[in-house]
């Protein structure tokens, strides 16, 4: 049994709160926080604020207050709609109220639901269940919204409340999970992973078969899997070309060949057809007919029987996935560093032969290389409050 975030709404207006659910009026222009999900255990997670706008309506600047409740702290500010505007915050992430401002002066906010930016959260201890966190959300009163004549524009405000309880989750989950992949990479892998549930003993699993789909323009593999299995009798297709691949494998005795939580079944690897480039999308898909999985499990009198699952006890999830850019690591050795900031300076004044990852050095995301990105590694090094890397 896991725990997942259940996300509550509480409408906070310019009068006072209400503790109904959040449904917008299309005349009414409304500021929403909206949660993502995350499971118990988690202790980071993010909030977009939403400006719904309605057809007609005109909205060139807001200021808004965000009020981070005891046991949060916010850990970063991301501009998302970029389109129209400047935006000014707290000079401080440790401001409480955090002060967000957004103005225009000549173009409103377009009409619809528009994510304006994303903040960051992180818990002071992991979350469990029963923990609730009510976020608060409101007018900055010196910044009320206005249109491009200068009048108040009436808005709503909508903050949330963030409650953790538990939930029953299947009992199987089959999934991919993509090693790094840096631009220039001829190969990629995956690992092919079943997470039983707590307190499994083993006989939750004794027989698969899995289907592994991708594109074959853009890859092939280049192996056969690498079993992590112990025990048990593993098969699998047996051409590389053939398509799908096949994945089975079946208990032969009674020890445990799975525990509880995330096991490693086997890796895949695959051949691309050209090195991997910035913005390209890789995905490999993972199917199967839920019936086809079995339990195996010794009963009370000590004899071995096989059980079926029904279809919603079982998840089935591939993968899609792009390049990884760790941001901040110039020299490609997988941590950020003072050689990082080193070898950028030395690119910057054009030393010969320097070479850097030229994409994960613009951490500022300008599209160039400059002191500017020196400045912002050095600082976020030096662990200063608010300072992201991979963010405008």
């Amino acid at each position: 049994m896991k725990k997942i975030l259940t996300v509550f709404l509480s409408v906070l207006m310019l009068v006072g709160t209400f503790t109904f659910p959040v449904s917008y009026a299309d005349d009414v222009v409304t500021f929403s926080l909206d949660p993502s999900d995350l499971a118990s255990g988690y202790t980071t997670f993010t909030v977009d604020v939403i400006a719904h706008i309605p057809e007609g309506a005109d909205v060139v600047a807001v200021g808004m207050l965000v009020t981070v409740p005891e046991g949060l702290s916010l850990e970063s500010f991301k501009k998302v709609y970029t389109d129209e505007g400047m935006y000014t915050c707290s000079a401080s992430l440790e401001e409480n109220p955090y002060m967000i401002l957004w103005v225009s002066g000549t173009a409103s906010l377009p009409a619809g639901d528009t994510v304006m930016c994303t903040l960051t959260f992180k818990a002071d201890t992991p979350l469990d269940s029963g923990v609730s966190y009510n976020i608060g959300f409101c007018a900055e009163p010196d910044n009320l919204p206005q249109d491009r004549n200068g009048n108040e524009v009436y808005a709503e405000y909508s903050g949330c409340e963030i409650l953790v309880e538990e939930v029953i989750e299947p009992v199987l989950k089959f999934e991919l999970v993509e090693y790094p992949l840096h631009e220039g990479d001829t190969t990629l892998a995956v690992d092919l992973m079943v997470t039983l549930p707590e307190f499994a003993t083993g006989y939750e699993l004794g027989y698969f078969c899995l289907e592994v789909r991708y594109n074959r323009r853009q890859m092939e593999l280049s192996a056969p899997p690498q079993w992590n299995v112990i025990g048990g009798d593993c098969e699998n297709s047996n051409d590389l070309t053939d398509y799908p691949y096949i994945l089975t494998w079946i208990s032969i005795d009674k020890e445990d060949q799975f525990s509880s939580g995330r096991n490693l079944i086997a890796t895949l690897t695959f051949e691309l057809a050209q090195p991997a480039t910035s913005g390209e999308i890789f995905e490999i898909g993972l199917a199967a007919d839920p019936l086809n999985f079995v339990a195996s499990m010794e009963s009370k009198d000590g004899r071995y029987k096989e059980e079926k699952y029904s279809p919603e006890e079982v998840i089935i999830n591939g993968t899609s996935f792009g390049i990884s850019v760790n941001y901040g690591d110039a020299n490609g050795d997988q941590s950020i560093t003072l050689l990082d900031t080193s070898l950028m300076l030395k690119y910057i004044a054009r030393w010969d032969t320097i070479q850097i990852d030229t994409v994960a050095a613009d951490v500022n995301l300008d599209g160039n290389v400059t002191l500017a990105d020196v400045s912002r590694i050095l600082k976020y090094i030096a662990k200063w409050n608010g300072i992201v890397l991979g963010t405008e």
